[in-house]
């Protein structure tokens, strides 16, 4: 009968996707929903939990391998600071950069609060002519002393001395200038210095470092001697400033650019003579590097 014959074609088709088993030699018989009411195999349940179980542990063991790496990775990166030289040269580096960032964050309030400005000069003005007093000296120092410490035999000392002696002096008579015209050439002088210093800056990290397989990563590290600074210069000079106006009894608010006869000069006083004590010891942390020559 028709009936049969379909039935008969079902069976067949389902034996071909079923083949029988090679072990016992029994048939599959086929039922249409087998696959869907046959419940999983304890063996399949205890394979399923064992997996759950391992990632969850491989998930927890994640986060305390990643803090290693980090360790790890923070421990090389700061590795060079173990060496004596290097700490050194980054110290010197540091003060340096945080003594001129304070020069150019502070100078415009420094000439509002305690400096005698020439008729018809404003504070803005007098700003803009110390930067090119600090600038346009060290481009020329900075562009010749390389040649220079090349021809002597790479002697980093016999230049960057008198350059951070230069910046030092420079800011130690900021503590008793107040005329503009003598303020202007001691920023000259500490422009020239600053050029002495940026123009073997960078070879005297090369003398540190030499030929070290891990040069880049170590040079990051030392130009933080740089960056650092910058962000620190604002909060330090600024918090000396005011500690020492608030001593002074110095209205601040009231005093600045009003061209009052009352100058407020503690606080510069006292950050310049800081700032000087900084160049000093950038001067003999220089002279503690035993690879610069």
């Amino acid at each position: 009968e028709p009936g049969c014959c379909g039935v008969a074609a079902s069976a067949a088709t389902a034996a071909a996707a079923h083949p029988s088993s090679s072990s016992s030699g029994s048939v599959y018989r086929y039922s249409p929903l087998s696959d869907l009411t046959t419940a999983p195999s304890s063996a399949s349940l205890a394979s399923a939990s064992s997996t759950d179980s391992a990632a969850s542990t491989g998930s927890g063991k994640r986060p305390l391998l990643k803090r290693q790496l980090s360790l790890d990775s923070l421990r090389e990166y700061a590795r060079p600071l173990l060496g004596a030289d290097f700490r050194y040269l980054f110290l010197n580096r540091f003060l340096v950069q945080l003594c001129i960032g304070c020069i150019g964050g502070f100078a415009e309030y420094w000439l509002y609060d305690a400096v005698t400005m020439p008729p018809g000069l404003s504070a803005e003005r007098g700003l803009a002519v110390l930067m090119l007093a600090l600038m346009v000296p060290s481009i020329p120092a900075a562009a010749f002393v390389g040649r220079m410490s090349e021809r002597a035999g790479g002697r980093r000392r016999l230049f960057v001395v008198p350059g951070l002696a230069l910046m030092a002096m420079g800011m130690a008579s900021f503590t008793v200038l107040d005329r503009f015209v003598p303020i202007v050439m001691a920023t000259v002088a500490v422009g020239v210095g600053y050029g002495l210093f940026t123009g073997l800056d960078f070879a005297m990290a090369l003398d540190v470092l030499g030929d070290s397989s891990t040069l880049t990563m170590d040079l990051a590290l030392w130009h933080q001697a740089e960056v650092l600074p910058r962000l620190m210069s604002t909060p330090v000079a600024a918090a000396i400033v005011a500690l020492f106006h608030s001593i002074e009894g110095c209205n601040h608010d009231q005093d600045v650019g009003r061209g009052c006869a009352t100058k407020c000069t503690l606080g510069w006083t006292v950050l310049w003579a800081f700032l000087t004590c900084l160049m000093l010891l950038a001067f003999f942390s220089l002279r503690a590097i035993k690879s610069i020559s």
